[in-house]
């Protein structure tokens, strides 16, 4: 069920892609991620993350709905409001997990297993678990008119206040410290990681537009990083060429967009994210469909990232 939910996933996004990237009339150009307005939240204000951060904001920027604020069916109708006739809704995935007891005997919410003793614990397993929700966006309902103060209040709110050089993201500048390889950062014309040394080169903060900019770059890096063989083993010894590097630029760029998701610099992937897809996929001759299997690669990048700076 889970590889279901993951490869509906992979569909809606490469569908986005393809119709982001055959919309664009202009180049990549840096910064590699702009700055968002807003973060992609549900309709009680609770904000999305990672791959579900990025994806409605993709969603969001490619159907140009006026703000990236999203509701279940079932939340609409409690809202006394109507999904208009033919929208069509977009799949959000959230991971949990349940303690089962041995022997068909029941299960419980963490909270429960958490308050347990030791040995009343060690009848029970730990089980992960997927769910899948079909979200609509409040443009795809009737909110305008039925709650327009409601609406309006979405539309201004959740913004970004991440503008600006002196913009910090704390969990990205702990885990520079003790990050799976040496971060140096410093004053550069050239942001990159080597692959021979293991180590990431940054331009100082001071160096961009502002944080946010800052922040994509760095996590570009880590991205990359992330590729060697004893890590998630992207990188195949000998294979140099030009085709593994684009596509290794197509993992990093990725990547870099879905942590802004996550960590809150970023939170809407833009134009210059697809441009810059768009870039490397007319360099290996491919079409944006290929972006599916490039996505499984990044998520895992990410979760190395995200991990690392949640234990930091």
């Amino acid at each position: 069920m889970r590889g279901e939910w993951n490869e509906r996933i992979a569909e809606a996004f490469a569908s986005l892609m393809v119709e982001k990237i055959g919309s664009l009339a202009q180049d990549w150009r840096q910064p590699w991620v702009s700055l968002p307005l807003a973060a992609p939240r549900n309709v009680r204000g609770n904000e999305y993350r990672g791959c579900n951060a990025f994806l409605l904001g993709l969603l969001t920027d490619v159907r140009h709905y006026a703000a990236p604020v999203f509701m279940t069916f079932m939340q609409a109708r409690e809202a006394g409001l109507c999904v208009r006739r033919g929208a069509r809704s977009f799949p959000v995935v959230f991971f949990g997990m349940y303690a089962k007891a041995g022997g068909g005997g029941g299960s419980v919410s963490m909270e429960e297993y958490g308050a347990m003793g030791e040995e009343e614990r060690a009848g029970y397993t730990v089980v992960r678990h997927t769910r899948c929700y079909n979200v609509f966006n409040i443009d795809q309902t009737d909110m305008r008119e039925r709650d327009p103060k409601g609406y309006d209040e979405a539309v201004g709110g959740g913004a970004c206040d991440g503008a600006g050089g002196a913009y910090c993201c704390e969990p990205i500048d702990r885990l520079r410290e003790r990050w799976v390889c040496p971060v140096h950062v410093k004053p550069s014309n050239a942001a990159y990681y080597s692959v021979s040394g293991d180590y990431i080169v940054c331009p100082e903060k001071r160096q961009f537009g502002d944080g946010a900019e800052f922040y994509a770059t760095l996590t570009h890096e880590m991205a990359h990083s992330t590729g060697i063989a004893s890590r998630l083993g992207r990188y195949v010894a000998g294979d140099g060429g030009r085709e593994s590097y684009a596509r290794e630029e197509l993992v990093a760029e990725l990547s870099a967009a879905m942590c802004g998701a996550h960590f809150g610099f970023a939170a809407m992937p833009q134009d210059n994210n697809a441009a810059y897809l768009k870039y490397w996929l007319e360099c290996l001759g491919r079409e944006p469909a290929f972006l599916m299997d490039v996505l499984a690669d990044a998520q895992r990048a990410v979760r190395m990232i995200v991990e690392m700076a949640s234990a930091s």
